[in-house]
């Protein structure tokens, strides 16, 4: 009996020993996954904050169908379902005659209601982006 009591005893402090080892591992690794999440992180903020290039003033059609990246422009646009007038998202001060704020976007864009003619003459001042989608 005395036997089986230090083995059990034997058996217990084993399994504590690798009990504190398994939480040793643990904390280490959750350190190592804590590092790499706060390194991507700080690269991903890094490469939003970085200066990008806009497109050249015009409007730049794209087609996410055939995989195709949208341009970076400072307006984005939906042309209306009757093709009377165009929805824009912009992070500008639009107006003029034509141009009819609509609301503003949680994400500091605003998006504008403006006519056909109203489009043509924003088109030569800003670079817009249209998706083309494929029916």
């Amino acid at each position: 009996m005395a036997n089986e009591k230090a083995a059990a005893e034997m058996n217990l402090t084993e399994l504590m020993q690798a009990q504190a080892a398994a939480q040793l591992r643990a904390t280490a690794l959750q350190a190592l996954i804590d590092e790499k999440l706060n390194e991507a992180a700080a690269e991903y903020h890094a490469r939003r904050d970085a200066k990008v290039e806009t497109a050249a003033i015009g409007t730049h059609c794209w087609t996410p169908e055939m995989g195709q990246s949208k341009p970076d422009t400072q307006i984005e646009s939906n042309l209306s379902h009757y093709g009377k007038h165009y929805f824009l998202a912009t992070r500008l001060e639009l107006s003029g005659r034509g141009v009819e704020q609509r609301s503003d976007h949680s994400d500091g864009r605003k998006r504008y209601k403006v006519t056909i003619k109203a489009y043509e003459k924003l088109e030569q001042q800003y670079s817009i982006s249209r998706a083309a989608h494929l029916d």
